[in-house]
């Protein structure tokens, strides 16, 4: 997938994309070491279940990504799960956020998904006025 805004890209993650994902993880608070990060992204990337979107300024800079994954239940239709996304600090309330959920929402509808779940902590207030703003609903 790649999708086009005229001051970004965003298209499937790389593993050559590493080092930038790492330095966005930190930014989300999560410390990580990149041997393992490598690895984990290698194997996350053949999994047709996954999927990975990065935010690409024309420039070749990486600001955002989002991960997301198949949720299934044997008790429930098939959802999408977003296991994180982060948006450089330096460039968010630019749209990069909304269109990488609107990649993933894309991509849970042509896996067949019925519906697009995320998990945040409640102390994370700028994350969960995002994710209102965007039309998600807080539920418990």
């Amino acid at each position: 997938m790649k999708r086009n805004n005229r001051d970004f890209i965003v298209r499937n993650a790389e593993e050559k994309d590493s080092e930038y994902l790492a330095v966005l993880c930190e930014q989300l608070g999560y410390s990580t070491n990149l041997k393992k990060l490598e690895s984990r992204l290698k194997k996350i990337l053949k999994d047709n279940d996954h999927i990975i979107y990065v935010a690409q300024l024309v420039n070749g800079e990486i600001v955002g990504w989002i991960h997301a994954y198949i949720y299934k239940l044997f008790y429930a239709d098939l959802m999408v799960e977003i296991g994180g996304i982060v948006v450089d600090e330096s460039k968010r309330k630019k749209g990069i956020g909304k269109e990488l959920m609107k990649c993933v929402e894309n991509w849970g509808v042509e896996k067949g998904c019925y519906a697009v779940s995320l998990r945040s902590n409640v102390l994370r207030e700028k994350a969960h006025a995002f994710y209102q703003k965007i039309g998600y609903k807080n539920e418990k």
